[in-house]
């Protein structure tokens, strides 16, 4: 029988095509559901197989729809790890109270779900929301990889919000800001740089105000984090993981690389960790589905997000240009810090300023709430450097001559 993600009533018909009823599944350790599910592609934001289900030969699914259904497997895996003796109904109760308690005070991201008494059609909107599918601006299956790799973050947040039921907001926050800035560390590492290379490290530059250095990598980052490092399993693999994809090309890591990645399991207090095995996990599947996934068309990656990203953002931008042009008007500092950015570096008020600003036009502009979930932080300089260029009328009372 086949079931798409992508209409409703999906959910319950996974659920009875299980093979193993819910409530009679051994519950599994975080290891194994890393496991089951870093094969299928997940872990890497571009799921080209389902974790727990063989489909039928006509089931076509996109990466939208077996991303979809593998984050719902690992979050009801999840929960049958920490309450095995409750049943399907209990895991879609938990999911659904999860995503409301990180949604407190985001605007955008659930506003047009019109939640009903039913809890798996309630999870289905969670999830269409949480991969932006609602969104017709993103072209499926291209910019949103990225993206994609920052849902293990709702995994990994599920799993502490199961140990003590508080907003985890704060971990959904640090984490995020942790990922992106492992990326931009480990492309710090690399040799020989490109030309996109280089491009992609003066956008994570803008985005953390940094530059990568022999000494420090994410010790003070990991100290803010609420979640122990050393008890999550799949957090770990994970950090590891967007290291590999940002170096990841066809030839073998080099020394410099592995330094890097061999100091990372130093600074995560996690001397034991075999990395071996997740450089081993990304080849086996580069192998069996680089001929057929957009991600492997370039050697990196990483330059396939930062190319779809720009084309995603100047879309944006050219089709919102009437309303961020009409907000730009009643923000004459904005406008000016921006000008000035084209110019020179701001300093870091300044930068914290156009950030702040520029996030409230986006939550008050239906199609740039990109920006304000997770992994928008990410495209926020690109929206800052391409606003200028794009929309120069907006500036020309405010042109700065050199």
């Amino acid at each position: 029988m086949a079931i798409n993600p992508a209409t409703a009533g999906w959910i319950n018909k996974y659920i009875s095509l299980l093979p193993i009823r819910f409530d009679e599944m051994p519950p599994l350790s975080q290891k194994e559901v890393y496991h089951l599910l870093v094969k299928t592609g997940f872990f890497y934001g571009v799921s080209s197989e389902l974790a727990v289900l063989q489909l039928v030969k006509n089931n076509i699914f996109s990466i939208d729809d077996y991303t979809k259904v593998n984050l719902f497997t690992a979050l009801i895996l999840t929960y049958r790890q920490e309450h095995p003796k409750n049943n399907i109904e209990d895991a879609l109760i938990a999911i659904e109270k999860f995503y409301k308690l990180n949604n407190k005070g985001r605007k955008g991201l659930f506003s047009r779900i019109n939640f009903s008494k039913q809890t798996a059609t309630n999870v289905e909107a969670i999830l269409s929301a949480r991969l932006q599918e609602s969104n017709p601006i993103i072209k499926k299956g291209s910019s949103s990889f990225f993206t994609y790799i920052l849902l293990s973050i709702d995994i990994i947040a599920f799993y502490d919000y199961l140990k003590e039921p508080n907003d985890t907001a704060q971990a959904y926050a640090e984490l995020e800001y942790i990922y992106n800035k492992l990326s931009f560390l480990a492309l710090s590492a690399k040799i020989k740089k490109t030309k996109h290379d280089t491009n992609i490290l003066a956008l994570f530059k803008e985005t953390f105000s940094a530059t990568a250095t022999d000494d420090v990598i994410i010790k003070n980052e990991l100290i803010k984090l609420p979640i122990v490092i050393q008890e999550n399993e799949i957090l770990q693999n994970q950090l590891i993981n967007l290291c590999l994809l940002a170096i990841f090309d066809d030839k073998e890591i080099d020394t410099a690389e592995l330094a890097f990645l061999y100091k990372l399991i130093e600074e995560l207090n996690v001397i034991e960790f075999n990395i071996s095995e997740n450089i081993n996990d990304l080849y086996q599947f580069k192998d069996g589905y680089g001929k057929v996934l957009q991600l492997f068309t370039s050697a990196n990656p990483v330059k396939h997000f930062y190319k779809e990203s720009t084309r995603t953002v100047k879309v944006l931008i050219t089709k919102n240009a009437d309303r961020i042009i009409k907000e730009l008007a009643e923000s004459k500092e904005l406008v000016r810090l921006m000008g000035q950015s084209t110019l020179r570096e701001l300093n870091e008020e300044e930068k914290k300023k156009v950030k702040d600003q520029l996030l409230d036009i986006c939550k008050t502009i239906p199609s740039l709430t990109i920006f304000i979930i997770p992994g928008g932080s990410l495209l926020l300089p690109l929206l800052i450097k391409l606003i200028p260029q794009l929309l120069p009328s907006a500036f020309d009372e405010n042109r700065i001559k050199k």
